[in-house]
């Protein structure tokens, strides 16, 4: 235990000394500090946050369509949802920062062409998680599509917490405001 403990400190100084010396900045400037016309010629390496997500909201996708005649319900971003629950997670995702797209289609085998209701921009590892919320479990023909959904996902290979989040809604079980924002903390701030 002792040789093993000396050799432990011994690798958490060098770990400290690099922690220290450290700046990922250096890294952006190298690129940053070329002339405008080689920045044209080469393809960074490193992408900054703020491009980075620039980049990943630009990116253009066809939503579903509205029916006629449907709730009108707009988030503070001032975007279109299909219930007040999914405007209170959009409202949620949007005052902590976390870029989002809604209804953003993805192609599922076993399912096609498929709507989830939030495709989220885990920033801290770049990864895209998707949110469905599941708001009518009370009506059985609602909750048997729902189940075979989250089976198709599951085949698709997403797994719950790490790929995809689910929240649920029934009559007599509305959305818990503390849940939403419980996941968003331990899902996002990773």
């Amino acid at each position: 235990h002792k040789k093993l403990l000396s050799q432990v400190c011994s690798d958490l100084t060098y770990l400290d000394t690099f922690l220290r010396k450290f700046d990922v900045d250096k890294l952006y400037d190298i690129y940053d500090e070329l002339p405008i016309a080689r920045q044209k010629l080469v393809e960074p390496f490193l992408i900054r946050d703020k491009q980075y997500i620039a980049e990943w909201e630009q990116i253009i996708y066809d939503r579903k369509d509205f029916e006629e005649g449907s709730q009108e319900i707009y988030t503070e971003r001032g975007e279109r949802v299909r219930s007040k629950s999914e405007k209170i997670i959009a409202d949620m995702l949007y005052h902590k920062n976390i870029s989002y797209k809604y209804e953003c289609p993805i192609n599922l085998k076993g399912l096609g062409m498929i709507y989830p209701d939030f495709t989220c921009l885990r920033l801290a590892d770049r990864k895209t998680i998707l949110w469905e919320h599941l708001g009518m479990m009370t009506d059985p023909i609602y909750c048997q599509k729902a189940m075979k959904k989250i089976d198709i996902y599951a085949k698709n290979g997403f797994i719950q917490g790490r790929d995809i989040i689910y929240t649920f809604e029934s009559e007599k079980y509305s959305l818990n405001t503390m849940s939403v924002e419980n996941l968003i903390n331990q899902i996002f701030s990773t």
